[in-house]
């Protein structure tokens, strides 16, 4: 496969580290790649800390004696798009710690997006493990952070929680990729309190009307809920779902990370899949990329 990124509509860079979340992880991509004409392109981290007695050796050669699993990671990875009828490519990347190397092969490429997978944490002072964190403050494109779910047999029904802004644009167009691919519905729903003025719930209506237009001509419905508390709502929707595809909007500047205390929340504690959509500050969308 050609690698110029002039040569494809759109581009998700892969992140594979895990091989129980590989499957899943190539799945998404070819999804949303598929729906964009783009391609994909996968990347595994060889780590090389300069406390390591490797990084006296090129990069080459630590490739090709010190890999260990990551060579047969990248392999399994790219075998799993034969027959997609999706370019997928990928290399080794070598670098002092993986979200570096993450950066720099997703810049290197181009990439519109970066998938990655994510184990959930609850230790308070880790936002969405360190590595999630470093590439989502720093990202050069859209990231998209999945958690792995129980396997099904298919996808039914995906679940979209409705906000302003871009987060929530870019999940709505996850949700039509990942719909499209597998025939599903998606559930467009908004959380307002109990005692929620008639402003707000006009807000609301009007908030889940746009998400279900962004994403577009797949099944659709729309709803607003009541709830005490939103991220305990949308968990409890979550779980009646097979995929839930969250804006990851709302984090502190002081932390440098920009995924919301809600989508973490909902990452945490559903059980189904979560795929947590985050537009970091200063990265532009994939058409104002491809129109720059």
């Amino acid at each position: 496969m050609a690698t110029d990124p002039a040569a494809t509509d759109y581009r998700v860079a892969v992140s594979v580290a895990e091989s129980d979340q590989i499957g899943q992880l190539m799945r998404t991509a070819i999804d949303i790649a598929r729906d964009r004409d783009g391609d994909v392109f996968v990347i595994s981290v060889v780590g090389e800390s300069r406390s390591s007695p490797f990084w006296v050796f090129r990069d080459e050669v630590i490739k090709e004696e010190f890999s260990g699993d990551r060579r047969e990671l990248l392999d399994r990875a790219i075998a799993i798009a034969e027959g997609t009828n999706v370019d997928v490519d990928g290399r080794l990347v070598v670098a002092d710690s993986v979200a570096s190397g993450i950066l720099t092969a997703a810049t290197d490429c181009d990439a519109d997006a970066i998938l990655m997978g994510w184990h959930a944490r609850r230790h308070s002072d880790i936002l969405m493990g360190h590595i999630v964190d470093d590439v989502v403050a720093s990202a050069p494109c859209d990231v998209l952070v999945e958690k792995i779910g129980p396997t099904a047999n298919g996808v039914e029904t995906i679940c979209l929680p409705a906000g302003p802004g871009a987060h929530t644009a870019l999940a709505a167009g996850v949700c039509h990729a990942i719909a499209r691919a597998n025939e599903a519905r998606v559930d467009v729903l908004r959380v307002v309190a109990p005692d929620a003025s008639d402003e707000t719930r006009e807000e609301a209506e009007t908030l889940v009307a746009e998400a279900a237009s962004a994403v577009g001509d797949v099944a659709t419905t729309t709803n607003v809920v009541e709830g005490e508390d939103v991220a305990e709502t949308l968990v409890s929707a979550a779980e009646e779902r097979d995929v839930t595809v969250i804006g990851g909007g709302g984090g502190s500047r002081l932390r440098r990370v920009v995924v919301g205390s809600t989508a973490r929340t909902v990452g945490r504690r559903a059980e189904t899949t979560v795929i947590v959509a985050t537009r970091p500050q200063g990265a532009r969308s994939w058409l104002a990329r491809r129109l720059s």
